[in-house]
């Protein structure tokens, strides 16, 4: 064994620059490999901390697969199917701030549920007791950071605090903060029946929100027993949902299913993208397989050039199992380097890597011992695969050949390496392909008409001040006063958050749509286009009194009307229809939405549009007329661009992260071309110096020495194109509004790709060429 090891060391320092080439590129393959190998292992392992998550199903619509349901369906459930456990509803309360003594803290994801809900998920409770949290409508369960900032070290059991300058909650509970890989994003747990309560913006208003069964605005969650055959009794269940749900077709989606679930529309639940997932991982196999290849080509490269070595020891006796475990060993002792520099790697650039990605996470939940066995059974495997390559050899040629210098004929050199460059090029044009296709997607997204427009348009929350109609319109008039405010419209909803559903049937058609208390002026706030009928109107009074709808094209379309403004909803008259705008990220495509003029249902958001491009200023004024009206009230306001921003954040990520990998991916495979070129212009220097003094140019060796290299990335480029084209077309089909693949896209990858080769190439073979063919000779 020792004397393997000294034949690998001498091998290392004879052949010094390929050694660095190897090391390095390993390296650097491991190191951004395993951090999105750790990435992708996260996704994956969403909700993994519910041990009941295989039991746990969601009731969704079973046509566009919403989760909206009514408020009885969670009992009614729980009571018709003794195989059902436990069932509880979900709904997001909305951005309440809580106010205890002198400290006043934002709690954005306010979750109700039903006490259920401690014995279907794993929300533990650091303080008090899971049966008794929930049970008086006025207690509140809090995360241990949101008690932090609200309590500071006090005990915080039994401490009442204030919500929304409206009512008081009881402190019943601490539990841990939820992971972030956790499909729900919960700050605090409010009982489900304070919807009664509070769905008003009143709690002595006992509103009818839980007990109507038009209201589609709350999801629905079932755990059933242990060891039921959920698949059984799917199809009885699911009727069930229907019948009483006015026919609306449900399904049943498994929790296991939901964050890569394609109609996750509420902010609290974090959405996946299995596409950019799958992408991602195949882009961490990729970049190994490029640098593991870049070893297998210089390795064998090195064998050929290490042919005398190999007659000796032949002669000398010695066996192929010989080879094969120096072969492997040096192979392993790479791999152990370049895993050392690897971790180095790691270290510097894991922290702007998770600052990219947005998410947080650790190397340990990576090691688990299959994991590592999974990982140390491919290495070693590829250590085995490349320690055939020596042995090819070895056994293939006469000893007294290897001694006397003679080849292996012609071309045999090229039967392992054509085919590994071929696929590393392969892997490159993938690669370059989905950047710029990416790329061209989030330029669509941020560039593509909503049908309503998003500059200079800002969202007031109004949840703390507890506004009356008389007040709001106080505010607006104030407002308008002033020359940098164009409009001002209220609203029940925003863009990613329209959260009031409603079903109704017309014409013999049952349509679940989603309904937006506005006042008068929304529309023309928003900018909408008006393509039947006309606008709200502060003229006509029945538009309030009558609470008139204008409805959007999906709607009318949904219902198969032919005179939108002849028909009635629910007995609202309908007075316009505007051209479909896009009140969800586009993912999804255009639901049916109602605007319905109703003031007093409206005062949730503040929809202002600004004139001016002076934001500080206006902003800072339009915050002093609602200090004007609640001082001690929190103002809170977001850009709608922002605020649409941040639902295609995954996708920037992404065109980041393709781009950066898509550049390491060609330096790699590069790095690795550099070092095949001068191995075969070091094997053909006598070749070269010959053909020179008998009168050959420059150009003519650039083109002899180039052609082999440009034919490889040409066949790469036209076996890559079909799989990319697949590729990207799967991806873009998670988009219900997306860009188009244009074939410009594969031609400028095939252009880069053999570009980038043919300078790596050239430059080395110039050298070559324009060498004096004495020195080439005498070196011969």
């Amino acid at each position: 064994m020792m004397n393997a090891f000294k034949t690998i060391y001498r091998k290392a320092l004879k052949y010094k620059s390929y050694t660095i080439i190897n090391v390095g590129g390993l390296a650097i393959a491991f190191a951004l490999s395993s951090l999105l190998l750790l990435y992708v292992y996260n996704e994956f392992q969403v909700d993994a901390f519910h041990h009941n998550r295989d039991r746990i199903y969601r009731v969704v619509d079973a046509g566009d697969g919403t989760a909206f349901t009514n408020p009885l369906l969670a009992a009614e459930l729980k009571s018709a199917f003794p195989e059902i456990e436990e069932a509880t509803r979900v709904r997001h309360n909305g951005n309440g701030f809580y106010k205890y003594e002198n400290a006043v803290v934002d709690i954005p994801y306010d979750m109700c549920f039903d006490p259920s809900v401690f014995q279907m998920f794993d929300f533990k409770l650091i303080e008090g007791e899971e049966n008794e949290a929930l049970l008086n409508p006025f207690s509140i369960v809090l995360t241990k950071s949101i008690s932090a900032k609200i309590f500071g070290d006090k005990d915080p059991l039994g401490k009442v605090i204030r919500y929304n300058n409206l009512c008081d909650f009881t402190v019943t509970g601490v539990m841990e903060d939820l992971p972030s890989n956790s499909t729900f994003t919960v700050d605090a747990i409010l009982p489900f029946d304070v919807q009664a309560y509070l769905w008003n913006g009143d709690p002595n208003d006992r509103s009818d929100a839980l007990t109507n069964r038009d209201n589609s605005s709350f999801h629905t969650y079932a755990m059933f027993n242990p060891n039921v055959d959920v698949s059984s009794i799917k199809d009885k269940i699911t009727t069930f949902c229907s019948e009483k749900s006015y026919e609306q077709a449900f399904k049943l989606q498994a929790m296991n299913d939901i964050y890569f679930g394609d109609n996750n529309r509420d902010r609290w639940i974090h959405k996946g993208e299995k596409s950019i997932v799958v992408l991602l991982m195949s882009i961490a196999v990729g970049l190994l397989m490029i640098s593991i290849i870049n070893y297998i080509n210089l390795n064998s490269a090195v064998t050929l050039n290490n042919l005398l070595g190999f007659g000796v020891r032949k002669i000398l006796g010695a066996k192929p199992r010989q080879v094969i475990i120096i072969s492997v060993v040096e192979t392993l002792l790479f791999f152990a380097v370049s895993i050392g520099l690897a971790t180095l790697i790691v270290g510097i650039i894991n922290q702007p890597f998770q600052t990219i990605l947005e998410e947080e996470y650790h190397f340990s939940s990576l090691l688990s011992p299959a994991n590592l066995m999974v990982a140390f059974g491919l290495l070693f495997g590829i250590a085995l695969i490349s320690g055939m390559v020596p042995v090819h050899y070895f056994k293939k040629v006469p000893a007294s050949s290897i001694i006397k210098m003679k080849s292996f004929g012609k071309g045999s050199s090229g039967l392992l390496n054509k085919p590994l460059i071929i696929i590393q090029f392969f892997i490159a044009i993938l690669f370059i392909v989905s950047a710029i296709t990416i790329k061209k997607q989030v330029n669509f997204i941020n560039h593509k008409n909503l049908g309503f427009d998003k500059e200079l348009l800002v969202y007031i929350d109004l949840r703390a001040y507890n506004m009356t109609t008389s007040e709001a319109e106080v505010i607006k008039g104030k407002l308008l006063a002033d020359s940098r405010i164009q409009n001002v419209a209220y609203s029940s909803g925003i863009f990613g958050d329209v959260r009031r559903g409603i079903a109704d049937e017309l014409n013999g058609k049952k349509v679940l749509y989603r309904r937006i208390p506005t006042d008068p002026d929304y529309a023309k706030t928003m900018k909408y286009k008006i393509v039947e009928g006309r606008d709200f109107s502060h003229d006509l009074k029945t538009d309030e009194t009558s609470k008139a709808y204008i409805i959007n094209q999906a709607l009318a379309r949904a219902f198969e009307m032919e005179n939108p403004l002849e028909e009635k909803l629910n007995n609202h008259p309908i007075v316009g229809v505007v051209e479909d705008f896009n009140f969800e990220p586009i993912q999804n495509s255009i639901q049916p939405v109602a605007l319905l003029c109703d003031p007093s249902e409206a005062l949730w958001i503040a929809n202002v549009r600004l004139n001016s491009s002076d934001l500080q200023s206006s902003i800072q004024y339009v915050e002093r007329v609602f200090k004007t009206l609640k001082p001690d009230s929190p103002f809170r306001y977001s850009f709608a661009d922002d605020r649409i921003a941040t639902y295609y954040r995954k996708e920037v990520q992404f065109s980041r992260l393709s781009a950066i990998f898509s550049i390491v991916n060609i330096l790699i495979s590069c790095i690795g071309l550099v070092g095949l070129v001068l191995f075969a212009i070091n094997r053909r220097i006598k070749e070269i110096g010959i053909r020179k003094v008998n009168g050959a140019k420059v150009s003519e060796i650039l083109t002899m020495l180039n052609s082999d290299f440009i034919k490889w990335v040409a066949v790469a480029f036209v076996l890559a194109t079909p799989v990319a084209w697949y590729a990207m077309s799967k991806w873009l089909e998670s988009f219900a509004y997306k860009t188009t693949l244009s074939w410009w896209i594969f031609a400028l990858a095939g252009l880069l790709a053999l570009g980038i080769a043919m300078l790596t190439v050239s430059w080395q073979s110039w050298r070559a060429a324009t060498r004096n063919p004495v020195e080439a000779l005498r070196y011969e």
